[in-house]
């Protein structure tokens, strides 16, 4: 579009210089058919007139390209900034993925911790050799077991055993 304007300025242009040279050289023909004398007069004011068109068809050809070449630095000023934030959210996304990765490692490496805790907490408490997984159940969840490493059939026996204990305690056998 802004191609298409300069052109016009340009072809616009020109045609205004034709147009001034033609009537310059209708001016000195019709002069010269009336007047011989008034050749040098004619075209003293002829060369002025010209000169002063010339400069000021000059200065819009100016002006108009230089709105052209503005335009054009506008729309590479937006692409520009439009490409640095394209960029700056990729960076973004990108941390904030990085971060939720962190954030997942650290929760599931504090969920282990917590249930090592409470495993040597349990053994603290009955200091026995013979603590069973049912002793062991009372204090970690089933889900923490699976963290810690027991295998299923493991976490079903603790579940089991879970259940005898907390019965043997109500009925005041432990």
């Amino acid at each position: 579009m802004k191609n298409i304007k300069l052109k016009g300025a340009l072809i616009i242009t020109l045609l205004t210089q034709i147009e001034s040279l033609w009537s310059l050289v209708n001016l000195v023909i019709n002069t010269c058919k009336e007047d011989k004398t008034k050749i040098t007069e004619t075209s003293i004011v002829i060369s002025n007139n010209q000169y002063w068109v010339s400069h000021v068809l000059s200065l819009i050809a100016v002006f108009l390209i230089a709105y052209y070449l503005l335009s054009k630095i506008e729309k590479l000023r937006k692409e520009l900034i439009s490409e640095i934030d394209n960029v700056n959210q990729h960076w973004l996304d990108q941390m904030q993925s990085a971060t939720t990765v962190i954030t997942n490692n650290l929760n599931t490496s504090n969920k282990i911790l917590n249930a090592k805790i409470k495993l040597v907490n349990a053994y603290a408490d009955f200091l026995k050799p013979n603590v069973t997984l049912g002793y062991l159940s009372l204090y970690l969840t089933d889900e923490e077991m699976k963290d810690l490493g027991f295998k299923e059939n493991q976490i079903k026996e603790a579940i089991e055993k879970r259940e005898e204990y907390k019965q043997a305690r109500k009925e005041g056998r432990l």
